[in-house]
C-alpha cells in the first residue's frame, strides 16, 4: 500500500526457484526409486504457481492482498510484530487462533469488538487492530512472546534471531536434516 514498484523483479528469482525445484524433486525421485526421470518446467508455470492466488481473473474475485506501507505483513494477525527486544512475525488468522491470541495476550475485551468479529472484519479493520497490538507486543521480549504463543499452539516466531546463514549452518533444525553438506572438489 502505497509503495508502488519500480518494476516487477520477481519472474527470474521465481523460474529459477521453478528450476531448482524440479531438480531437486528429479534427484528425490531417483534416490528413492534408483531411476532418472524427466522433469520440464518454464518460467510462466513457474510465475503463475507462484502467484496463482493473481494469476486469474473472474467475477466477484477479491482484490489481492498486498503488505501495509511499512511492509510488515499482509494483515494485523499475520505481520512482524516489534517486541521489547527484537522482533516476531505472528501468524494467526483463523477465529479460533484469533480467540487464542486474545486470550494470550490478556485482552479478551477484543473477542467482544465486532470490528475483529470474524477474518474479514480483521482484514477490513486492520490498522485498528494493529494499534491494538502493537503497545501489547512491546511489553515482552521477543523469545518471551515466541515461548508463550507457541505453547498455546499459536504461529508466532522470533523473526530476527539470527541471519539466514548462521540459521542453516546452526540451528538444530537444519542440521538434523543435513541440509548443509561438506564437500570437496576434486579440482
Amino acid at each position: 500500500e502505497g509503495n508502488r514498484p519500480k518494476g516487477d523483479q520477481s519472474p527470474d528469482p521465481i523460474a529459477g526457484s521453478g528450476v531448482a525445484t524440479g531438480m531437486m524433486l528429479g534427484l528425490a525421485a531417483r534416490v528413492l526409486t534408483g531411476k532418472g526421470q524427466y522433469v520440464e518446467t518454464s518460467m510462466m508455470n513457474s510465475n503463475v504457481y507462484c502467484n496463482s492466488d493473481d494469476a486469474f481473473d473472474y467475477a466477484g474475485k477479491p482484490p489481492r492482498r498486498v503488505p501495509d506501507k511499512a511492509q510488515l505483513g499482509l494483515e494485523a494477525t499475520y505481520r512482524l510484530y516489534e517486541t521489547a527486544k527484537g522482533w516476531i512475525f505472528l501468524a494467526t488468522q483463523f477465529d479460533g487462533e484469533f480467540a487464542s491470541l486474545c486470550r494470550a495476550l490478556g485482552r479478551e475485551d477484543l473477542l467482544q469488538d465486532e470490528r475483529y468479529g470474524s477474518w474479514q472484519a480483521r482484514i477490513a479493520n486492520r490498522q485498528a487492530l494493529e494499534a491494538e497490538l502493537e503497545p501489547v507486543f512491546l511489553t515482552r521480549t521477543a523469545d518471551d512472546w515466541e515461548a508463550i504463543l507457541q505453547a498455546r499452539d499459536l504461529g508466532c516466531a522470533r523473526a530476527d534471531h539470527t541471519s539466514h546463514v548462521r540459521f542453516l549452518h546452526e540451528d538444530p533444525q537444519p542440521k538434523a536434516m543435513g541440509f548443509i553438506t561438506m564437500t570437496q572438489s576434486r579440482d
